[in-house]
């Protein structure tokens, strides 16, 4: 918890929505391809939360 109005004042632009409103376009705009969102997204988060294989 942070005391009223502090994260408003570090982070004036954060919403639930900012990484697929902001980040993830500039990130395409810079040259990072969707294959790559994909693999940080999906991917990887998928292998790291599936269950270990013998």
């Amino acid at each position: 918890m942070v005391p009223p109005g502090v994260r408003e004042q570090i982070t004036p632009n954060w919403h639930y929505t900012h990484l697929h409103d902001h980040v993830l376009p500039a990130l395409l705009q810079a040259g990072v391809t969707q294959a790559q969102l994909d693999t940080m997204l999906v991917d990887n988060p998928r292998r790291y939360f599936s269950p270990a294989k013998p």
